[in-house]
């Protein structure tokens, strides 16, 4: 995770932008099956019904956009692995 920001779909109010995660988030990466671009793997991202509950849950939902960058184990480099372009999860979950 790279970066969290407002949530903002189009022609709709942009709420504040929340400070972290919903703290139940997560990302879990499927490895891949081949190699090369576009060789199938997948990612899942995942928050638990009203984040997990408890002093730590979201009663009051939880709007905002996740940034993510992937980082493959290739190689580009002597010194970096390959990684994708940033993008953009968004994540609203109503209160109640």
């Amino acid at each position: 995770m790279l970066s969290v920001g407002p949530y903002c779909p189009p022609n709709y109010y942009c709420g504040a932008a929340p400070t972290t995660p919903p703290t139940t988030f997560s990302a879990v990466a499927t490895p891949v099956k081949g190699s090369g671009a576009q060789s199938g793997g997948t990612v899942t991202f995942a928050v638990q019904a009203d984040c997990g509950g408890g002093n730590n849950g979201c009663p009051s939902g939880y709007s905002g956009a996740i940034g993510v960058v992937l980082v493959d184990q290739a190689v580009c480099s002597p010194t970096t692995n390959c990684t994708s372009a940033t993008f953009m999860v968004d994540v609203y979950m109503a209160g109640g």
